[in-house]
Parts: C-alpha cells; sequence; structure tokens
C-alpha cells in the first residue's frame, strides 16, 4: 500500500477468516508471524503533514552522520530510516501537544508495511522532553514505531512523554526485533498507556521486545487495564534484557510485573526471553515480583526490591559496571548511595550545597545554592547581625561542630545546612533548692555543659537541666542533655559522697533503653520508690552512648521527702556547673 502524505484518507483492509463472526475483536500482529485463529487486521494509516520537517546537516553517514538539533529534524528522520543521527542538544518537544489535530507525534516509520528504523540513533547523553502523543485508536508506537534490521539507539533520555496508543505501546518503541539493540538510554517521567481490550502489550521503555537491551532504565507510569502483556520496562519479552531496572507505577490486567510483563512464549511469538541482573522498585512500581508471567526460565538474578534496597550501592553487583557518585571515573552507572537509583555515566553532576539562615546573620559564602567539586572541603563562616549571634547549626553539619561558627564540608553528596542566629542577650540561671534557698547567678551569655564528652561553653542555658519531684516515698527526677544517647543510670544515697564512680548505678526502672532523644524536648524520667520520708536523698545521673560507654554525669544534687501522708511537691536543682566526664 502506498501512503501519500498530502492528503487525509485511512484505508482499512479486513480479512475475514472463516468462522469469523462481525462481532470479533480487531487485533493487529506482526506481518511477519502467523495470524492468530479468529483474530484479524491488516491497517494502514496516513496522516495529513504534522509539525514542520527540516532536513538536519549531515550525510547521514557513520563518518558524517546527520546532526538533530531541533524537534523539525527530528521528525525529518521518517524520510530516511537507514542512515547514522547524532542529537546535539536536549529538545522540547511540548509542540507535539497541537500537532495532527491534537494527535500529537506521529512515530517514526511504519508498520504496515513495513517500514522500521533500521538506522543508528546516538542521543549522545541529551533529552527529548514532553513528547506528546494520543492516538487511542493505532497500534504498535513510541518515538519509533519499530526498530529492526540491525537498528540501534544508544545514550539517548525521554523525559516527561505522555502517550496513548491502543497496544504494543513503548515510550522509545513500539515493537523491537532479533537484531535491533538498545542501551545505556532511558525514560523518565510521565506515561505510557495501552487503551485496547487484547492479548497485546504495553511497556515503559518498549512495548514488545525481541532485541537486545542492556543498561537501561525506566521511570514513568504505565497502564494497561485490559492488555495482557504489561511491565515497567517491557510488557512482552522475548529478547534479552541485562543490568537494567524500572521503577514508575505499573498496572494492568493481565501479566503485570514491575519490569517486565511476560517473559517468554506467548501466543503467535517464538519463545525465548533472558532477563539478567535486573530489577524493579516494588513500592513505586505497586508490584511485588518484576516478571508477572516467566514463560521462559532463562532469568539469573532479577528482583523486585524495595526503595532502599534499590538505591544502595550493594545492590549491583559485578556485571553492573557502577561506582560511588564521588568515586565515579568512566564507569557506565553512578549512585548516589541511599539517595538515589543508579544513573547512566552521561547524567553526572557536581554536587550542590544548599546554605540557608534563619535569623539576623548570613554566611560566607552567601545564602544560596552552590556547585562543587566531588570531595571538594568547603568552609562556612557566620557572620551575624548587630545584636545578635550565631546559635547552631541545622542540616548536614558534620559530627561534633553543631555549635562551632565556622565549619568545614566535606561534599560527597549534595548538602543543606541552616545557621541560626538568635537575639544577643544576657541571661540568669536560677538555681533552687528543696531545703527553701535559692541562689541568682550573675548574668552570663553562655552555660557550661558536657558536648561529646568534652567541656565547653554553648548557649541557651536550657541545654542541660537536671531537675526533680519529690512525695514522701518517691521522687521523680529527669535529665535534659542536647545530645542522642542510648540510656540513662542514677545513684543515688542518703549520703552525700565526694566519689561515685564506685557506687551502685541504677538503670531507669520502667524503661532503661531509651530512644535518640530530640534535643530540648524529650526529658528521661527516673521515677525511685521506696524512699525514706522527711529525709535528705542526694543522687546523681549519667548517661551511656549507643555503644554502651559512658558519655557523661551530672553535679550532686539532693531533695528532701516530704513528710508521710504528703505529695508531690516542689521544684528540683538544676546546675549551672561543670559536669564530670568519665569517657
Amino acid at each position: 500500500m502506498i501512503c501519500s502524505k498530502s492528503k487525509v484518507w485511512v484505508v482499512l483492509i479486513v480479512v475475514f477468516l472463516v468462522g469469523m463472526s462481525f462481532g470479533s475483536a480487531v487485533h493487529l500482529v506482526d506481518s511477519n508471524k502467523e495470524i492468530e485463529s479468529g483474530r484479524f487486521v491488516e491497517k494502514s494509516i496516513t496522516f495529513e503533514p504534522q509539525g514542520g520537517e527540516q532536513e538536519p546537516d549531515g550525510e547521514g553517514t557513520q563518518d558524517e552522520p546527520y546532526l538533530i538539533t531541533n524537534i523539525e529534524e527530528l521528525n525529518w528522520i521518517r524520510n530516511d530510516l537507514d542512515a547514522y543521527y547524532e542529537l546535539q542538544n536536549d529538545i522540547d518537544a511540548s509542540e507535539t501537544e497541537d500537532w495532527d489535530g491534537g494527535n500529537g507525534w506521529d512515530p517514526i516509520g511504519e508498520y504496515e508495511p513495513a517500514a522500521p528504523f533500521t538506522g543508528y540513533f546516538d542521543g549522545q547523553g541529551y533529552e527529548i522532553k514532553n513528547l506528546y502523543m494520543d492516538r487511542a485508536d493505532e497500534d504498535v508506537l513510541g518515538l519509533f514505531v519499530k526498530l529492526d534490521g540491525g537498528g540501534e539507539v544508544k545514550d539517548l533520555g525521554l523525559v516527561d512523554v505522555d502517550m496513548v496508543g491502543l497496544s504494543g505501546v513503548g515510550a522509545l518503541a513500539g515493537l523491537t526485533r532479533e537484531d535491533a539493540h538498545i542501551e545505556n538510554s532511558y525514560v523518565e517521567g510521565g506515561s505510557v498507556v495501552g487503551v485496547d481490550d487484547s492479548d497485546f502489550s504495553v511497556g515503559g521503555f518498549v512495548g514488545q521486545h525481541q532485541g537486545i537491551i542492556t543498561d537501561c532504565y525506566a521511570s514513568v507510569s504505565v497502564s494497561g487495564p485490559n492488555l495482557l502483556h504489561v511491565g515497567g520496562l517491557v510488557g512482552l519479552h522475548i529478547g534479552t534484557i541485562m543490568n537494567s531496572y524500572a521503577a514508575g507505577q505499573v498496572d494492568g490486567g493481565g501479566s503485570v510485573g514491575g519490569l517486565v510483563g511476560t517473559n517468554g512464549a506467548a501466543a503467535n511469538y517464538p519463545s525465548g526471553g533472558s532477563i539478567y541482573d535486573s530489577f524493579s522498585d516494588e513500592e513505586t512500581t505497586g508490584q511485588s515480583v518484576p516478571i508477572g508471567d516467566d514463560q521462559s526460565g532463562a532469568s539469573d538474578n532479577v528482583e523486585a526490591y524495595p526503595t532502599s534496597i534499590m538505591q544502595t550501592y550493594d545492590t549491583y553487583e559485578s556485571p553492573w559496571d557502577i561506582a560511588l557518585i564521588n568515586e565515579w571515573d568512566n564507569h557506565t552507572w553512578f549512585i548516589n548511595d541511599g539517595r538515589d537509583y543508579p544513573r547512566l555515566f552521561y547524567q553526572i553532576y557536581d554536587p550542590v550545597l544548599t546554605i540557608d539562615v534563619d535569623g539576623e546573620g548570613t554566611t560566607d559564602p552567601e545564602p544560596g545554592t552552590h556547585t562543587f567539586e566531588w570531595n571538594e572541603e568547603v568552609t562556612i563562616e557566620t557572620i551575624p547581625e548587630e545584636g545578635y549571634r550565631f546559635n547552631n547549626w541545622l542540616g548536614d553539619y558534620p559530627d561534633f561542630e553543631k555549635y562551632e561558627d565556622e565549619i568545614t564540608i566535606t561534599m560527597d553528596s549534595d548538602k543543606e545546612v541552616t545557621a541560626y542566629f538568635i537575639e544577643e542577650e544576657k541571661r540568669k540561671w536560677v538555681v533552687e533548692s528543696q531545703k527553701g534557698w535559692e541562689h541568682e547567678t550573675e548574668e552570663q551569655d553562655d552555660l557550661i555543659v558536657i558536648e561529646d564528652g568534652s567541656l565547653r561553653l554553648i548557649r541557651p542555658p536550657e541545654i542541660l537541666e537536671v531537675d526533680h519531684e519529690v512525695g514522701a516515698f518517691e521522687a521523680g527526677i529527669g535529665w535534659l542533655l542536647d545530645k542522642e544517647v542510648g540510656y540513662h543510670e542514677i545513684a543515688y544515697d542518703t549520703s552525700s559522697h565526694t566519689d561515685w564512680d564506685d557506687y551502685q548505678w541504677h538503670l531507669d526502672s520502667t524503661d532503661p533503653e531509651f530512644e535518640p532523644l530530640d534535643p530540648l524536648t524529650d526529658f528521661p524520667q527516673f521515677h525511685l520508690e521506696g524512699l525514706t520520708s522527711s529525709t535528705d536523698h542526694y543522687y546523681r545521673v549519667r548517661s551511656h552512648t549507643l555503644e554502651d560507654e559512658v558519655y557523661s554525669t551530672s553535679d550532686e544534687h539532693d531533695f528532701r521527702t516530704a513528710a508521710a501522708g504528703g505529695c508531690l511537691y516542689g521544684h528540683g536543682s538544676s546546675s549551672t556547673e561543670p559536669v564530670d566526664t568519665l569517657s
């Protein structure tokens, strides 16, 4: 059949098979395969001119490929399907939403009569963004209709696609044959939808795949409510997939997998289908299995993992050629361990440091977003406004430097820090005793407390506090420290002691293993029972790290229990004295 681009016409050649009723379904199959009994279709559709076409520079040879710089030149590829192409920059294809009366992009190539892409397309790490296609009455659709005859696509990104077709739909291609090859490419964002009620397929990357896919990923929503083969990367797979993954939502009505819908034999298609070292995210895909229906069984190390495992470096062992992002050196993949999925080499980026301030002050470098080299050390200095002072850091500050007015950060990942400034003011610290006296300290800016096993000056005074409430036979004792620690102990007696080290220390009676504390809000509580009424008691509390090492101890404090029949009363004591360090 000859297709004319200058006219609007549709020709449907309907071949009725013996015993076929008028109510039978219409279904498109590959003309190189036997037509399934009871089904029919050969279809050729020609559209009115859509979008512009512009011949690109170049000769289309391996040495002088066509150079694609815009959507018009991308659209021209259909005029030479057996040439060499190189993408020169990112392309925004948003205008395709208005092409062809709203039908959008017309996939490159033809299904019937067969006109597949047999050339070579090198994306060079660039992206085609916002490609739109709404062709709900057509089969075998994508950026390309079909890859065949050695057709190859590499190093290409498709971003925020919006594609709707009948069946055989994939963001990159509707169909690939045995000698087609796709490598180092991805689709991310948007959706791919198949609306047919048939035994055909839809996949995030390719609808039906018989070729080879290596080192690719798809993170796109895939939906085929009534289709039989639905997968996050490939719908129906009878080729080879290696070192790839899928992480987009997948929904379907038949054989549905996070990575592949059906792997292996299917009606009217050859057996086969091999998948190696490839994965899907069981949380983001919504599918607990990577393969919906594995007819082949020729797969090895193919799993569905939770997001935390998918974003872990150790998941991707050899033959994955992968490195940590801050150690990358011409590997195929890199990963920001614990923060993101693997990405392809041409997506490598420099780490970003985001600096913010809270209160009146600034920083050097100034607040904002800054880009540095991997593993570069960056020093940030705080500069308070007049009448204010730096108080502490929030975010990804280095260990043990929360209160330092100058910090140095190693850029081994993206980092965010906030410098917190407070108004300069003098403070008074009131020490009260159950014995009836109280003492008010001199005005002071800083208080001495324990921080990370050493003495230092920090502010404000609420950072460290030991307090108690007492009754006749019991007391409640609390301790507040600006540090996440493992658990607490208390030593107490009716006599004062100079050295408490060898005295009996008691774990909290109700919950000796405390969760990490939220500084300034959580107040671990010791409940002492069986005390003698109307008696002076002395105590110290101490903390342990999660590694079971003594972290710090408080000063000695005292209280007097109430007379028998009394109730809890009074405010205990708080100290500004240095605490003892036992670590």
